[in-house]
């Protein structure tokens, strides 16, 4: 099979598509394609989103590999667009069973999925995955309007493929992971269609196959999901049932709480549900629900088990990027301990971590979206996310950042009343925490964090805490969500903390995100207001002040950086080198100066200085392959024996060395690397105790 597509960016040439099935109007089953030859012209993009994709075969695989998802027009208000490829041949299915071999191989880490029973007028049903946000849903469109059925906070990891599956029969929709059952729903609004490979980044697809339903009865678990929080003691429960014998039905039960569920209804055929109640939850946090399916006779035909459902908290977290988490650097912080949460940036893990390590069971759901201005928030995402997250009991919204962008900013409305607020600040945020309200959740509202300099450029400002925008953030939007809102809990003051008694531009990725350390930050100081016990905040060096010469004035602004780093990471503020390989043990939970490697020939002793607050370990990552270290360096510190490696060929090897018991101010000479032909400027990453 021959033939040529244009795919936007110029036409592709396949040819020897290996596809086996019907063409046509109908589609005999079962229907492979594994992309060995090619991508069959059966294969049809539509992007839905503005964006133009970039769908073609490689390496006997489906690939696309332009971003399309990012940005507000990769939303239809809380749900998301971007490109698919749907078979052409498939319309005239109804009940079957779709799989493929999908793997995410984008560093943004937006959703990709599958669809069944798209019947080419915006009508499917979807399962995707991101990690972006950190979530696995199930959802359909109908006409044209989104519905969500189920979902849980955890996304997957990048390049690693899954073996993803939907099974449609009747009203009923099964999806499944890796062979393993995840979630279960009952919709009637999509009976009939193809599939669809979706994509919001970079994708690849292989191993497509469509086959008749199996015969085999089974029952699969609608609510609650896996990994999911309920905050009530008394909760609904449902399941569906496939190839239902006559006279079967199904019996809930949760391990551990006798007698916890009543006896099951058939609300629709195949279709079952009923209500569990269980006095509190087992020591460790959470339970686990089990849905049998029982014959005429009562013998059990078969089993599905929902793990770790808490009784707890449950928070959706919306606003934009900042809320999304864009410029977090690390991946490890941002899975919870608990398994809740799974995402690749972000403040959602760890404020998940430290509210579950103080009482009871929480999670922090994460719906942000890049560009979203308080009016986007009002008016075109919030009822959606409600929606979705019904079971949530409190919203926590931060957002205000790109209200003071761009020529035409929001105006604070600092002041005003009645249909004086319309369209400023406060009538948005107070539109806001009225629908939350009257959604039954309870609304936080974050202070709005600083702007260093605008997105357009990489330039910060030269003075930002006089500078117009941060005046509006500062004596605008935070004094209307301290004093002038009602309804709702004042959140942290985000904006005193990165731009008030010091300017902490060094916990910035950018001029608008903060790097990994700063949404740490951010977490804690949401903890601090939601949470028991006294106050705290992470271990961050502050003070930091980089002299180019001796007794020269600090640099202003100071753009050397403080995060936390892990494989894969830039070192220097300059250069794209990175770490490589595996970071000694003894620096995990390190706070790593990011030096310029640009300055690694000044030779001043006052080069850098910071203060450390607590009593640490103070460790220099030093080129390996240099003749000498510097006189301060050597008389102060001792060889470690540890190294770290980087891809950086003038200094693929660093030597540690450390300085136990450091405490106070700390002053650091230059690297001096023309005195002993070292090929780097050192790094320096503090250790609490």
């Amino acid at each position: 099979l021959d033939s040529e597509y244009d795919g936007g960016s110029g036409w592709i040439s396949l040819d020897s598509a290996t596809l086996v099935g019907g063409s046509g109007s109908g589609l005999p089953l079962p229907f492979t394609d594994n992309f060995s030859g090619g991508v069959s012209a059966d294969w049809i993009v539509l992007d839905d989103s503005t964006k133009t994709s970039s769908w073609h075969g490689q390496s006997g695989e489906y690939h696309q590999d332009n971003e399309v998802g990012l940005g507000l027009s990769g939303y239809e208000e809380g749900f998301h667009l971007g490109t698919f490829s749907y078979l052409a041949s498939g319309f005239s299915l109804t009940d079957y069973k779709v799989s493929v071999t999908a793997t995410p191989t984008a560093d943004h880490g937006l959703a990709m999925g599958l669809m069944a029973r798209y019947n080419g007028s915006d009508s499917y049903a979807r399962l995707s995955f991101g990690t972006w946000n950190g979530f696995s849903r199930l959802e359909t469109k109908a006409g044209g309007s989104f519905e969500a059925l189920i979902e849980n906070a955890r996304g997957y990891q990048k390049d690693v493929p899954l073996n993803i599956s939907l099974e449609v029969q009747g009203s009923i929709i099964v999806a499944s992971v890796n062979g393993e059952k995840l979630f279960g729903a009952y919709d009637s609004t999509v009976p009939q269609g193809t599939i669809a490979l979706f994509c919001r980044d970079k994708c690849a697809f292989d191993n497509v196959l469509i086959e008749n339903n199996d015969s085999i009865p089974s029952v699969v678990i609608t609510e609650p999901a896996s990994y999911s929080i309920s905050n009530s003691t008394t909760f609904s429960v449902g399941a569906v049932v496939l190839n239902k014998p006559s006279g079967a039905t199904v019996e809930f039960n949760v391990p551990g709480v006798s007698n916890a569920c009543n006896a099951a209804v058939e609300v629709n055929s195949g279709h079952f549900t009923a209500n569990c109640t269980v006095g509190g939850f087992p020591a460790q946090g959470f339970y686990s629900l089990e849905a049998a399916l029982l014959d005429s006779g009562l013998s059990e035909l078969d089993i599905d088990t929902n793990q770790q459902i808490g009784i707890g908290d449950n928070y959706v977290a919306v606003g934009d990027s900042i809320t999304a988490g864009k410029s977090d650097n690390t991946v490890e912080d941002n899975i919870s301990d608990s398994g809740w949460v799974y995402t690749s940036q972000g403040y959602e893990a760890v404020l998940t971590d430290l509210l579950d390590s103080e009482s009871q069971p929480t999670i922090v759901h994460n719906n942000g979206v890049g560009g979203d201005k308080s009016s986007h928030l009002l008016n075109d995402r919030l009822e959606t996310v409600l929606l979705r997250h019904s079971e949530a009991n409190n919203v926590i919204v931060m957002v205000g950042v790109n209200d003071a962008g761009g020529t035409l900013f929001t105006p604070s409305g600092l002041g005003c009343s009645g249909s004086a607020c319309d369209g400023t600040y406060k009538g948005n945020l107070q539109g806001i925490i009225d629908e939350i309200v009257v959604a039954g959740k309870v609304p936080l509202i974050a202070g709005t964090t600083p702007k260093f300099g605008d997105q357009s450029t990489s330039t910060p400002y030269s003075n930002p805490e006089t500078h117009s925008r941060n005046v509006l953030i500062r004596d605008g939007y935070n004094v209307v969500i301290d004093t002038e809102l009602t309804g709702h809990l004042v959140g942290p003051d985000l904006y005193d903390y990165f731009l008030g008694s010091e300017n902490r531009f060094y916990l910035y990725a950018d001029n608008l995100h903060p790097n990994a350390l700063g949404y740490v930050v951010i977490a804690h100081m949401m903890r601090n207001v939601i949470g028991s016990g006294p106050n705290i905040l992470p271990f961050v060096v502050d003070g930091i002040c980089v002299a180019l010469s001796l007794s020269a004035a600090c640099e202003s602004p100071t753009l050397y950086k403080q995060n936390i780093l892990e494989a894969g990471n830039k070192i220097y503020i300059d250069q794209e080198y990175t770490l490589t390989g595996s970071i000694p043990g003894a620096l995990t939970n390190g706070r790593w100066i990011m030096t310029r490697d640009s300055d690694q020939d000044l030779t001043n002793s006052d080069y850098l200085t910071f203060n450390v607050p607590q009593t640490s370990t103070l460790y220099i990552a030093y080129d390996a392959g240099a003749s000498s270290v510097p006189g301060w360096l050597s008389s102060g510190f001792t060889n470690s024996g540890m190294t770290v490696t980087t891809d950086n060929p003038s200094a693929s090897t660093l030597n540690i060395y450390q300085q136990n018991g450091v405490l106070g101010e700390v002053e650091l000479g230059a690297a001096d690397a023309n005195a002993n032909s070292a090929g780097s400027n050192y790094l320096v990453i503090i250790v609490e105790n």
